[in-house]
């Protein structure tokens, strides 16, 4: 894993890449998180840490580490099943159909709950208050990030489904992480992290294989068994892939009618990963959505560039002379919220205006994969 010294040495480390975002969440904290993610976006370790990690912006320190981005099985070619090393899986986990949330804590302040990016979102504050109701778990909670960890967990409630309905609002432990290494710890390090605190591990899944024959147990498993999203398979090194049943993607997202529009409302929900890991596990050629994907990206970035140089231009101005100046200019509502110093919501303003406009209803011709078969 990624050991981080400071906000500075990342920052550096991904500053460049215009999709990823810095964003200020107030009391002298900053998180790091993708807008959208492209083929190219997670190329490297540094990258696939932004999914919302925090940093105390007076010293440096991470605070707050979520889980790192991990792919399909057979989405990429590192995690093609063949190439994964299935000697060295040390955990298989019951992959939950919620939102991930993790612990905030900064010194003399205490902890807070986050999701991906906003410590404000439905999800998040949801589970702040079910946390509060329950004394052991706040006191856990606290205690993790005084160890200088972070407690990562799934939240799932009747009122948050996506697929799979869950009768009871429930918070589960998927992972408990080391701020600065990044280190994942051991289920036997967790099982005894959370004894007597009322804290519930996430599922483990049992299974009877040879090592080097789950992965392909799970891909046939995954063909058939119902009532699940699947699984999350975590190796030695602390790196993950994830495997979906084709019960639960179906359902997430219908795909016997694939249009452009639907693709590119795809990339902006960040659904896309699925979609694409199941149809190339099908043999199908997906150079059609890819090309979609990629017209999204390069329109998300532009508006966003068009926006960052038009603010940065007139940054100077009053706020007055400001809105005089571009009030009838396009993106003004997005260049006010630059000006004033908030970060503009470039896949709504999309998704209300530039969708219906660019991505048509035409359907997508998917045709099989000339790729040889091992």
């Amino acid at each position: 894993m990624l050991t981080i010294n400071s906000l500075e040495e990342f920052r550096a480390k991904v500053q460049h890449k215009e999709e990823i975002r810095e964003a200020d969440l107030g009391n002298g904290r900053v998180s790091f998180c993708y807008v959208i993610a492209a083929e190219e976006t997670f190329n490297d370790e540094w990258a696939r840490e932004c999914r919302g990690i925090v940093f105390d912006a007076r010293y440096g320190d991470v605070i707050g580490r979520p889980l790192h981005k991990f792919f399909n099985v057979n989405e990429r070619q590192s995690t093609q099943v063949q190439n994964l090393d299935w000697s060295k899986v040390t955990r298989v986990m019951d992959k939950r159909d919620g939102s991930m949330i993790h612990t905030v804590f900064l010194p003399g302040v205490g902890f807070e709950l986050k999701s991906k990016k906003a410590f404000t979102s439905d999800v998040a504050q949801a589970a702040m208050a079910w946390v509060r109701e329950r004394d052991m778990v706040w006191n856990f909670c606290e205690r993790i990030g005084s160890m200088d960890m972070t407690a990562i967990f799934e939240w799932t409630a009747p009122d948050a489904r996506i697929v799979l309905f869950y009768p009871q609002a429930e918070l589960r432990l998927l992972h408990v992480r080391e701020n600065e290494s990044g280190r994942y710890l051991t289920r036997a390090e967790l099982e005894e992290l959370v004894e007597g605190w009322d804290v519930q591990l996430v599922d483990e899944v049992t299974y009877d294989v040879a090592p080097d024959q789950l992965g392909y147990y799970l891909l046939e498993l995954a063909k058939t068994i119902e009532g699940i999203e699947g699984w999350v398979v975590q190796f030695e090194n602390g790196d993950m892939v994830k495997l979906k049943t084709e019960w639960y993607l179906k359902r997430h997202r219908a795909m016997t009618f694939l249009r452009e529009r639907d693709v590119a409302q795809l990339v902006l929900d960040e659904g896309l990963d699925d979609l694409k890991s199941l149809l190339v596990g099908d043999g199908v050629d997906i150079s059609e959505v890819l090309a979609v994907e990629a017209r999204v990206l390069h329109d998300l970035r532009e508006l966003a560039l068009a926006v960052d140089l038009a603010v940065a231009e007139d940054l100077a101005l009053d706020r007055k002379s400001f809105a005089i100046k571009h009030k009838d200019t396009e993106y003004f509502g997005l260049k006010m919220t630059k000006y004033l110093g908030k970060e503009p919501n470039f896949k709504e303003f999309f998704e209300r205006n530039i969708l219906r406009e660019r991505y048509s209803l035409r359907q997508l011709v998917l045709v099989d994969s000339k790729a040889e078969v091992e």
